[in-house]
């Protein structure tokens, strides 16, 4: 028998895995399969097991089918559960570790990360408007979160540069 093995999945790619078994619950596989393929995305019980067990990926068809049949936002699927200052998770792409409520900071266009550490005031605001200028769906402009924290506190620094 061939030993079966665990495709590596990258820092998000095990966030989702995790996401899908914690949000599956005590939902049968066979049912899940059942609401994805009501969704027009049928991914069979075995295809489900395999996601949950590191087996197989998920992309981003499969992503937004889980998320709508979940009910969650595609991002409940990527980032932690917890949107803890005090709780760090580590992101595919990004250096490090960041606390979890930077991470949905990040994903929800409040603060650019990484954030160079020896930014000035007015290199953190350039680099979060750049941010938000690239994000933000065209005709909106950028989004004023992070900058106004950064103008009511010019220290403001993300809280994944701070000291442990």
């Amino acid at each position: 028998m061939a030993d079966k093995k665990k495709m590596m999945l990258g820092a998000t790619g095990e966030r989702v895995r995790e996401n899908v078994a914690r949000l599956r619950g005590a939902k049968e596989f066979k049912k899940l399969a059942e609401e994805l393929s009501d969704v027009g995305r049928p991914i069979p019980p075995l295809g489900l097991r395999r996601i949950e067990a590191g087996e197989r990926r998920v992309d981003v068809d499969d992503l937004t089918a889980l998320a709508a049949v979940f009910k969650v936002s595609p991002l409940a699927l990527l980032l932690p559960e917890n949107e803890s200052d005090s709780l760090k998770s580590r992101v595919t792409g990004l250096p490090g570790e960041h606390p979890n409520a930077d991470l949905w900071s990040w994903a929800q266009m409040g603060m650019a990360l990484p954030m160079p550490e020896a930014a000035t005031f007015e290199e953190r605001e350039r680099i979060h408007d750049e941010y938000t200028n690239r994000s933000a769906p065209r005709g909106q402009g950028p989004s004023t979160r992070a900058r106004d924290r950064m103008k009511h506190n010019p220290s403001f620094v993300p809280k994944s540069l701070e000291g442990d």
